[in-house]
């Protein structure tokens, strides 16, 4: 047996960029979201670490989310899978791994806040 499973809670970093197949559905969706933790370094100084993360989601996570209206500044717990894809970029013969994170679920906790409010997302 094996599992591969993510839970997250962060900030959506970036604005949602969608890609539409020839009719009007979502077909993927592709964002990064922002996640911060807290240690203590050797010396006792206390420190803090932001990491960004590769999310997408496909077909109706895709358009759920393209629903929803998410935007950057959102706060976003999802559950999802790693994925690992390679590519290779312009002018190059060497390949990269891109790291991604496939979305199986996802809630919107907190909207971005607007001119000091909050809008909270009761759905």
């Amino acid at each position: 047996m094996s599992v591969n499973k993510v839970i997250m809670v962060g900030g959506v970093a970036t604005d949602p960029s969608s890609k539409f197949n020839d009719g009007p559905n979502v077909e993927r969706m592709s964002f990064n979201v922002a996640t911060s933790s807290n240690f203590k370094r050797k010396d006792g100084a206390r420190d803090s670490e932001t990491l960004y993360h590769k999310i997408v989601a496909f077909g109706r996570q895709a358009q759920e989310m393209e629903s929803s209206e998410l935007k950057k500044g959102d706060r976003i717990y999802l559950e999802g899978r790693i994925r690992y894809r390679e590519v290779i970029p312009n002018e190059s013969d060497t390949p990269i791994t891109i790291t991604e994170i496939v979305v199986i679920a996802f809630t919107i906790l907190q909207r971005k806040r607007v001119e000091g409010n909050t809008q909270q997302d009761n759905s």
